[in-house]
């Protein structure tokens, strides 16, 4: 007997009391041991996804699988997501929580891949840790060719440039919208120079906060800052708190 737990535009997560065929559905939850994404057919997102954990990139900060097979990958089942988590830290916490998204980016990046949809669905909490997971939207960075990406995500720029500086721009929407509680308005940040009042205490970092949101998620590609400028900013505030 299959329960509906979650659906969404391009999933639909189920929970089952053992692996059954699961054509038609990208990702089963099965019990509460495994999460199992599994092929649609001509899925491109699964393809992508599959093509990247075959090869063995390793670092603390994804979520790796338990197996792979070519129509579908079983990863760890992991129940706590980042939103609830991240809500109950405090300013400092949360911060460090974010160092370590960037770090797990870091790793990727130069690793040569381009995540291309972090949002807060797409990280998931393991013993107080953060783990990058949703590699459907992976690319190679080393790509000789401009190219336009096509997230999945709502929080996109202007310009979704295939480069590193895409996923600089989904760690300022995160930042944004943990102490802001709102959906990214582009008119806070770019035009208004405004923000809305904050939904918790900035711990007097407010002015470095906003400037760091302004940093990483400019309009334009080449102004937002590197991942490791992100980082040491981060580091920065927390050290002030």
């Amino acid at each position: 007997m299959l329960k509906l737990l979650e659906k969404s535009g391009y999933e639909v997560v189920q929970e089952v009391s053992e692996l059954q065929n699961s054509a038609g559905f990208v990702a089963l939850k099965a019990g509460k041991l495994h999460y199992i994404k599994a092929s649609r057919g001509n899925d491109q997102h699964f393809s992508y996804e599959r093509n990247f954990v075959s090869r063995g990139f390793v670092s603390e900060k994804l979520l790796y699988p338990i197996e792979v097979a070519a129509e579908y990958i079983v990863y760890p089942y992991i129940d706590q997501d980042y939103l609830g988590f991240a809500n109950s830290l405090s300013t400092g916490s949360y911060l460090k929580l974010l160092a370590k998204i960037a770090d797990g980016l870091a790793a990727l990046h130069d690793a040569g891949f381009l995540h291309g949809d972090i949002k807060a669905q797409n990280i998931l909490i393991s013993s107080g840790d953060p783990l990058i997971c949703d590699f459907g939207t992976l690319r190679d960075l080393k790509c000789s060719n401009v190219r336009i990406l096509n997230s999945i995500s709502n929080h996109q720029p202007v310009d979704r440039e295939w480069s590193a500086a895409l996923d600089i721009y989904g760690l300022g929407v995160l930042l944004f919208q943990h102490f802001y509680g709102l959906d990214f308005i582009a008119d806070y940040v770019f035009q208004k120079f405004v923000f809305p009042a904050s939904r918790i205490s900035l711990d007097g970092n407010e002015e470095a906060i906003q400037n760091l949101i302004r940093m990483s998620t400019s309009v334009a590609s080449e102004k937002r800052c590197s991942i490791s400028q992100f980082i040491q900013a981060v580091e920065e505030i927390s050290a002030n708190l």
